[in-house]
């Protein structure tokens, strides 16, 4: 073959397999396209009625109105809270999966302020949401009846309601480990419980994130996460108190109770919780 020949031979063939190298490039592109777009928050799934809901959480910390012994957690909210503040406890984990869409889907950033307070009307009136893990467990310090609970967990709801701009209320029932720090009959929990359920229902805008039905199963060895059983000492510092990852967990359930409560939003959690039968 003549020598120009062979440089014409070679000139088609590189242009041949560069031809084709670029056809495979492309595919893979369009192949990492689909798996950004998968990794992507479909903010177009989320009503202005949502976006809102994070303009300023208020969580609602330890509720002392009928504890006269208020202790050292009281006092004025401390926030706002970013990415990274308070992350070892539940408040800061809600945050941090809150963030990941809020950074994405909106242009204002959500603040979040944490009270540790006497008296539900402390809790600010501008707030958007409410979620709070014991809103009502103060509330049985000094071992009331029933009917007196019930009375002071209405009482709460009705005065967030009538001064808090109709923000929702995520508030939590009273988990079994709870009882470890009270001298109510742990058997009373349930009726506790009920009272509470009772009330909440009264309010639209307002839901029960049932942790009770949580820690009964981790009691009850019936608690998986990620697959995975977890035991009392995997969650908790004491017989009350939890530990990161118990934290982890409670900001989970909420979220879990928030993606129930506005289906189409999908927070991200941080696993996946399984109750066996």
């Amino acid at each position: 073959m003549k020598p120009k020949m062979w440089i014409a031979f070679i000139l088609l063939l590189a242009l041949g397999l560069l031809a084709s190298g670029l056809a495979c490039d492309n595919g893979d592109d369009d192949d990492d396209d689909d798996d950004d777009d998968d990794d992507e928050y479909d903010c177009e799934a989320l009503t202005d009625e949502m976006k809102g809901l994070f303009t300023l959480i208020s969580i609602a910390g330890s509720s002392n109105s009928y504890n006269t012994d208020v202790g050292s957690g009281a006092g004025d909210p401390f926030g706002p809270l970013g990415p990274g503040d308070y992350n070892t406890f539940y408040p800061g984990k809600l945050l941090e999966q809150v963030w990941t869409v809020m950074d994405a889907c909106v242009e204002y950033t959500p603040e979040m302020w944490v009270y540790w307070y006497t008296d539900v009307d402390d809790l600010s009136g501008d707030s958007t949401w409410f979620p709070a893990v014991d809103a009502f467990f103060h509330y049985l310090d000094d071992d009331p009846d029933v009917p007196t609970f019930q009375g002071r967990v209405a009482d709460y709801l009705d005065t967030l309601s009538n001064s808090k701009n109709d923000a929702p209320f995520f508030g939590a029932n009273v988990p079994v480990l709870m009882m470890n720090a009270l001298s109510c009959p742990f058997a009373d929990r349930v009726l506790y419980n009920d009272a509470i359920a009772d009330e909440i229902a009264d309010y639209p805008d307002y839901t029960m994130v049932d942790l009770d039905a949580l820690m009964t199963a981790l009691i009850n060895d019936k608690l998986l996460y990620d697959g995975e059983k977890l035991t009392m000492t995997d969650i908790l510092l004491d017989d009350v108190h939890v530990n990161e990852l118990g934290h982890q967990l409670l900001a989970d359930e909420f979220i879990n109770e928030l993606n129930d409560y506005y289906p189409g939003f999908n927070l991200p959690t941080y696993g996946v919780i399984e109750i066996q039968e």
